[in-house]
C-alpha cells in the first residue's frame, strides 16, 4: 500500500488553523493523538489554571471591590498561547516528516 506524502509546510500552516489543524493530523493519522494533546491536554491544563488564579485572586478580595481581572493574566494568557501554538507546530511538522520518512 502506497501512501500519500504530505507538503510539510502545508502542514505546519494547517496546524494553527482551526478545524484544518484537524484534518491536517488526520492526514498523517495522528488525529487521536492531537485531539488529546492539542484539545484535550492543553484545555484541562488552562481550565485547571484558571480556576487556580480566580481562586486566588477572589480570596484576597475586598467586600464591595469589583471583579476585575488583573493584568498578570494577560501575560499568561499570552504566553500559554505561544506555548501552545509552539508545541503544535513542533509536533505537526515532526510527525509530518515522520510520515513522510515512513515509506522512503
Amino acid at each position: 500500500m502506497h501512501k500519500k506524502l504530505v507538503n510539510v509546510k502545508l502542514q505546519m500552516l494547517f496546524s494553527v488553523i482551526p478545524i484544518l489543524n484537524l484534518w491536517a493530523s488526520y492526514r498523517i493519522q495522528k488525529l487521536r493523538l492531537w485531539v488529546l494533546i492539542m484539545y484535550l491536554g492543553f484545555g484541562i491544563t488552562a481550565y485547571v489554571t484558571e480556576y487556580l488564579l480566580m481562586e486566588s485572586y477572589t480570596s484576597k478580595m475586598v467586600p464591595g471591590q469589583d471583579l476585575l481581572i488583573p493584568q498578570e493574566w494577560l501575560f499568561y494568557w499570552i504566553s500559554f498561547g505561544i506555548i501552545q501554538l509552539g508545541v503544535g507546530l513542533f509536533l505537526m511538522r515532526k510527525w509530518s516528516i515522520d510520515w513522510n520518512r515512513q515509506d522512503a
